[in-house]
C-alpha cells in the first residue's frame, strides 16, 4: 500500500513538473514574439499584418462568412464589421462597403454581369435602420463632389 502511494506521489509530481516546464516554455516563446515584434520596423510589421488579414479571411471565407465581390478582397468588412456579405448584397442590388466599391472603381471587380457604374456604395457605408452606423474618424466627405462617380 506505501509503494502505490509513492508512486501516486512520483507521477503527480512529475505530472506538476512537465506543466511547469510547459509553462515556462511557452512564456519564453511569448517573450521572443514579443520582442521579435518590437525589433522589427514598420514595413516588416505591415508585412505581418496584412498576411494575418488574409489568413483571418481565408479561415472567415471557409466558414462562409467571407464572400467579398473584389480581388483581392478589401479588408473593410473584416476590420469593422467582422465577417463579408458584399458579394451577396451586389448581387440583391444592394450596396457594398467602402473598401469594394473603392475595389470596383479601381477595377478590381469580381461578380459576372456587373459594372462598376452598377454598384451601389458610400463612404459613409450605413445600415438599414436599427443596425449600427460607422464613425470613419472624422474624414469628410462633400456629397456635392460630383468629381467621383459612384
Amino acid at each position: 500500500m506505501i509503494r502505490k502511494s509513492f508512486f501516486i506521489l512520483f507521477i503527480l509530481l512529475n505530472s506538476l513538473i512537465l506543466v511547469s516546464c510547459q509553462s515556462a516554455d511557452n512564456g519564453a516563446k511569448e517573450q521572443t514574439k514579443n520582442t521579435q515584434l518590437v525589433s522589427l520596423t514598420a514595413e516588416q510589421k505591415i508585412v505581418n499584418i496584412r498576411g494575418e488579414l488574409s489568413s483571418v479571411k481565408k479561415e472567415l471565407a471557409d466558414d462562409g462568412k467571407y464572400n467579398c465581390c473584389i480581388h483581392p478582397a478589401c479588408n473593410w468588412c473584416l476590420l469593422h464589421e467582422g465577417s463579408c456579405d458584399c458579394y451577396d448584397n451586389l448581387k440583391q442590388g444592394e450596396e457594398v462597403c467602402p473598401g469594394c466599391g473603392l475595389g470596383w472603381h479601381n477595377g478590381d471587380g469580381v461578380v459576372k454581369g456587373i459594372t462598376a457604374k452598377q454598384v451601389k456604395w458610400d463612404i459613409k457605408h450605413e445600415h438599414e435602420k436599427g443596425e449600427h452606423e460607422h464613425d470613419e474618424g472624422g474624414h469628410a466627405h462633400d456629397d456635392s463632389d460630383d468629381a467621383h462617380d459612384h
